[in-house]
């Protein structure tokens, strides 16, 4: 999906940085939840994108959403 953002708005705005663009959308993608939701999973996929680019496995970043969403939900936060 990275490749694909980077591909497709290189033309638009080249030397754009990828993070806040995925980030953004990451946040759209939860609007369902609501508004509260959706500034709550920006914030957290900033930190998402932090610890990939840290360590540079979606494996560790797939679990700690997993984590992360199972405690948004057991505390009511979405």
């Amino acid at each position: 999906m990275t490749a694909f953002l980077k591909a497709f708005c290189h033309p638009i705005c080249p030397g754009a940085r990828d993070h806040p663009f995925t980030s953004s959308l990451f946040g759209l993608f939860h609007l369902h939840f609501g508004f509260a939701a959706v500034i709550l999973t920006l914030v957290s996929s900033v930190v998402f994108g932090l610890f990939y680019l840290r360590n540079r496995n979606l494996a560790g970043v797939t679990l700690f959403h997993f984590i992360a969403g199972g405690c948004a939900f057991w505390f009511g936060l979405l």
